[in-house]
């Protein structure tokens, strides 16, 4: 008698995967779960840069911006990295063309427009920069300011 053959991860042990973690599911959010998965270089930009088209279980349609990001060795290390996440086989198809849904990129661009209009803001309200506008004919130079880095400082957003 040979040795016994490995579990089938998907239905034995619970339904945990071979990592030993109960499978992740797909909440609809597709901009964070390009920002949770682990990759790097252009793969990273395929999953930033598309939107979601159409998902059907882990059957995902996408679309990106310009087909250099659909080059099938890109797709390849996404669609790997997207199984190790969920631990199944993912099918992943590409549409290139214009992106009008939500990306990670444009969440993460409005993010810091936001942050950036709000240190404005607050350094145009600051009573200490009102002083020296006022007293001593001062301008905040357009373009100057920037926003703390949070993940410097310790704050939380």
């Amino acid at each position: 008698i040979g040795p016994e053959p490995p579990p089938d991860f998907d239905e034995a042990g619970g339904g945990e995967t071979r990592s030993g973690r109960a499978p992740a599911t797909f909440d609809g959010d597709w901009p964070a779960l390009a920002r949770r998965l682990p990759v790097t270089g252009i793969a990273r930009e395929f999953m930033h840069q598309s939107e979601l088209v159409a998902a059907n279980g882990l059957d995902f349609t996408v679309r990106v911006p310009i087909r250099a990001l659909a080059a099938a060795g890109t797709v390849a290390r996404a669609r790997a990295a997207l199984a190790e996440y969920f631990g199944a086989e993912v099918r992943l198809s590409v549409e290139t063309g214009k992106v009008e849904g939500p990306t990670a990129v444009a969440i993460a661009r409005e993010r810091d427009e936001q942050r950036l209009a709000t240190a404005q803001a607050s350094l145009e309200a600051d009573p200490f920069v009102r002083t020296l506008i006022e007293d001593f004919n001062g301008a905040i130079v357009p373009g100057s300011v920037r926003p703390l880095d949070t993940r410097q400082t310790g704050e939380r957003t």
